[in-house]
């Protein structure tokens, strides 16, 4: 399998799994609520999980940088099924 598009470490792993495909919603802005629910059901779905920590926020609305470098590639992955 080729080498998949880097993270980007500033945006969230919602953000980073959307990229490029972001829903929108009224006025086309971008529905950062439909977003992140999309990629949840993702992670759901797919039985995939990251660096889950209860009393930090949602792996979906965390910041990439701050995920775990072993789990990047499960988010690059998931980045195509959406």
């Amino acid at each position: 399998m080729p080498d998949a598009t880097p993270l980007f470490p500033d945006l969230s792993v919602a953000e980073n799994i959307a990229m490029g495909r972001q829903p929108l919603g009224r006025f086309k802005t971008i529905d950062r609520a439909a977003m992140v629910h999309q990629a949840a059901q993702l992670f759901t779905r797919l039985g995939v999980s990251i660096d889950p920590n209860p009393a930090g926020p949602r792996p979906v609305d965390r910041p990439a940088d701050r995920v775990h470098r072993g789990h990047h590639r499960p988010v690059q992955l998931l980045r195509t099924a959406l």
